[in-house]
């Protein structure tokens, strides 16, 4: 990570525990993350919140509001709380499993969720790969049937 990047990073952080005393856990995500950045990336930021306000208009500006005054650099924060964030795997958190960068973990929850995102990755056979428009998620072994990945794993439908 380059030097202004982890500077944006720790600003971030130190904002965020300043501001929320249930700060779960912080992450890296994005090309930052991944080490390939050009002049107009931003810094996208992975944030575990609990007692977040419910509406996601709300929770986008309160964020902003703290955080994009202190920063010299575009930065984007994707938060949620611990429930919405065990109620659903969308298709971004292969992203954070594979290319997540802890910044912040209080009791090790973050960590331990993307190590089970990276074991879900692996036992779905699935991997990524760079296309001229961004990335892209294959099947090693394309599913015969249907598919669902949850918490609970990867799984083939009847």
């Amino acid at each position: 990570m380059d030097v202004q990047t982890q500077e944006v990073c720790d600003r971030v952080v130190a904002i965020l525990k300043e501001n929320f005393e249930n700060l779960v856990g912080v992450a890296l995500f994005g090309s930052a993350a991944r080490g390939d950045t050009s002049a107009h990336s931003d810094v996208d930021i992975f944030a575990i919140i609990e007692d977040l306000p419910a509406r996601h208009f709300k929770r986008c500006t309160m964020l902003n509001s703290l955080v994009l005054p202190h920063v010299q650099r575009r930065v984007t924060i994707v938060a949620k709380t611990k429930d919405e964030f065990l109620s659903a795997f969308p298709p971004l958190y292969l992203d954070l499993g594979l290319d997540g960068k802890i910044l912040y973990d209080r009791d090790g929850f973050l960590s331990e969720r993307l190590a089970m995102i990276r074991k879900i990755i692996h036992q779905a056979g699935l991997r990524r790969e760079k296309r001229d428009y961004g990335f892209t998620w294959r099947w090693r072994n394309r599913p015969r049937r249907g598919w669902e990945i949850t918490w609970e794993g990867y799984r083939e439908l009847e």
